[in-house]
């Protein structure tokens, strides 16, 4: 006598999978998509109160930002002359092996006339303010 199993217990059983959306975004509600497309999907008063939110927690600590990076070059450009002043040439700073391919080889390919020049130190007769 033998012990037959059937084959449906050996089986193993398939997985079910369910998607559950815990948060649900505004495409996903098929139901009151009519009601949607008509009356827009937020409301004017929310869309206002989320202006306001955006503005308060970003854009002014943005501009703060941008304000103190404006004083802070402001204060580097008139610390620039005392720089000059007290500048010297090391023999091995500033080593070039060959010129650049533009120009007279000692400017870079974007120069400012106000900028250091190896081996010729800074332009005479530019202000260095903007």
């Amino acid at each position: 006598m033998s012990l037959s199993v059937p084959r449906i217990a050996l089986k193993s059983a398939k997985p079910t999978i369910t998607f559950v959306r815990n948060s649900g975004g505004g495409h996903f509600k098929f139901s009151s998509y009519r009601h949607d497309l008509v009356t827009g999907v937020r409301a004017p008063a929310e869309s206002a109160k989320l202006f306001k939110k955006i503005s308060a927690f970003a854009v002014l600590p943005i501009l703060f930002t941008l304000y103190l990076g404006y004083q802070d070059e402001e204060n580097v450009h008139h610390a620039m002359p005392k720089w000059k002043e007290n500048h010297r040439e090391y023999p091995f700073r500033y080593i070039r092996r060959r010129e650049f391919p533009w120009g007279d080889g000692n400017h870079t390919l974007i120069f400012r006339p106000n900028q250091f020049i190896p081996g010729e130190g800074f332009p005479e007769g530019h202000d260095d303010h903007h």
